[in-house]
């Protein structure tokens, strides 16, 4: 039996990669359309969010598939249960991006002038998709504190850019009168940005768990 699921194990491994691949570049594509007030390409990155959603849903199956066949117990099921519970994680990365993409839509075409915040933006977005990749390198890591530590670390600054960004905004109300209605808009997109890294550190728990064990927390 072990060959056999082995062998079955690594081909949902190179999956997996190839998801959490477009999971990233999909956020990259909807932020490169909004930097650059493309309406056209965050409607097409609509279109990837719902073929990345036919794609973790046949991933799911082939790994229930798998477990069933060959009923893999231990360190081995812990592999497989976090596995899914990663792909649950990368579907909702993904469906992040899917509701930016439509506020940012919105703000593009009501004209509002967002490019004063684009440093501040571009900040906030980096530190959260480096986290994002640190996480699901997780395979790589020799030091499952370390690898924890940097991504948490990655999460936190994200927050802080967040904040920076929130108060320079809402400056801007009262020092520029810049419109109310369209800052809060910008600033729940993106809140779905600063939300990347949260879901970096829930994936790091979980390869911690496939890593050690112990108890699965639920997220």
């Amino acid at each position: 039996m072990l060959p056999n699921y082995e062998e079955h194990y690594k081909e949902l491994g190179s999956t997996l990669k190839l998801l959490s691949q477009r999971a990233i570049n999909v956020h990259k594509q909807v932020l490169s359309s909004f930097l650059n007030k493309d309406a056209v390409g965050l409607k097409k990155a609509v279109n990837e969010v719902k073929d990345f959603h036919t794609k973790a849903n046949e991933y799911d199956n082939h790994t229930i598939k798998l477990v069933a066949r060959y009923q893999p117990e231990g360190p081995m099921l812990r592999n497989v249960i976090t596995s899914l519970k990663i792909t649950n994680e990368l579907v909702r990365v993904v469906a992040g991006a899917k509701i930016f993409s439509k506020n940012a839509t919105s703000v593009i075409e009501s004209g509002f002038d967002f490019s004063p915040y684009n440093n501040e933006i571009i900040k906030l977005y980096e530190t959260s998709i480096e986290a994002l990749e640190l996480a699901l390198d997780g395979e790589e890591i020799e030091d499952i504190q370390d690898y924890m530590s940097e991504i948490k670390a990655k999460e936190t600054i994200t927050d802080e850019y967040y904040q920076f960004l929130q108060d320079n905004m809402l400056s801007s109300i009262l020092t520029k009168g810049t419109n109310t209605k369209e800052v809060f808009k910008v600033l729940r997109i993106m809140r779905k940005l600063e939300r990347v890294a949260d879901h970096a550190v829930t994936i790091s728990y979980l390869v911690e768990y496939a890593q050690t064990g112990g108890t699965l927390e639920s997220f």
